[in-house]
């Protein structure tokens, strides 16, 4: 529009002014008409009327201004769209931020601004070419050993594990202990190595010592002795009752075949022992 909007009476060789004001998204495009002046802004100014003339102001849609926004991803994952983005002056635009498998978003950032809800980044209104960057953290879990008395674990500390991988201990007993391992990370001991299984969370490896003996008895045949953490606890047959050893005595080997009575020395009434006796060959 332009004010004032009626005729306008002006002296002889004199001058007017009269403001125009573009509708929103329009801009002020010409001032036409016989009437001699000059704009400047949006304030035209007719000079050294002499005659009846016109102003006539004109005006054009205001052209869209766009901007350049350019997304990026690190290791661990993606951002859609992945291309350079087009946007119009003071528009926002959303891109998918998603992590791989065993990785979780970190941040995302860049010179856009915006704001992350869920998986979903929303740039701030746009107004100059700018960047959104996106990174990733893989996800890791602690693993933590611990060994009771007789024995060791190696490595002894907390490990960092990446989410679903494994982790291996060595398990070291003392001379005369067997070990076991249990825990929340689940998982096999073979020999002296201890492979966890697939870490998904926090987790514990507990290793544990057992006193053991193992006595030959020729032929192929062997009595394992496994005890508690007593230092004195001891089978030994009813035959040799003076047995100092903690193992039975090596002619026990002659009762193979035979009922063999043993009794226990030293024991606590809550301690327990287990006997295994292997054969070399199948029994009949």
């Amino acid at each position: 529009q332009i004010f004032p909007s009626s005729p306008q009476a002006v002296v002889e060789d004199g001058s007017k002014t009269f403001t125009l004001t573009p509708n929103s998204g329009y801009v002020i495009d010409v001032v036409e008409g016989n009437c001699a002046g000059s704009l400047a802004g949006s304030v035209y100014t007719v000079t050294s009327v002499t005659d009846n003339c016109t102003v006539d102001a004109k005006f054009k849609a205001e052209p869209v201004v766009v901007h350049v926004v350019t997304p990026a991803a690190g290791s661990g994952g993606s951002i859609a769209p992945s291309s350079s983005r087009s946007v119009a002056n003071l528009n926002r635009i959303n891109f998918t931020v998603k992590p791989d498998g065993g990785y979780e978003i970190a941040s995302v950032g860049g010179t856009c601004g915006g704001s992350l809800s869920g998986s979903t980044y929303t740039t701030n209104a746009v107004t100059a070419a700018c960047t959104v960057e996106a990174s990733f953290t893989q996800i890791t879990h602690d693993v933590t050993p611990s060994a009771g008395a007789n024995g060791s674990i190696s490595p002894a500390t907390a490990q960092t594990i990446a989410q679903g991988a494994t982790t291996t201990f060595t398990v070291t007993p003392d001379e005369g202990y067997t070990a076991a391992v249990a825990g929340s990370c689940g998982g096999s001991l073979s020999g002296n190595t201890y492979t966890t299984n697939a870490v998904t969370a926090a987790c514990t490896v507990e290793a544990s010592f057992t006193r053991s003996e193992v006595v030959d008895l020729g032929n192929g045949e062997s009595l394992t002795l496994d005890f508690n953490d007593s230092s004195n606890c001891r089978l030994i047959p009813d035959s040799a009752q003076s047995e100092s050893s903690s193992a039975p005595p090596s002619d026990i080997a002659s009762a193979i075949g035979k009922q063999v009575e043993f009794s226990l020395d030293s024991c606590a009434a809550s301690e327990s022992l287990s006997v295994t006796v292997d054969f070399g060959t199948a029994l009949p």
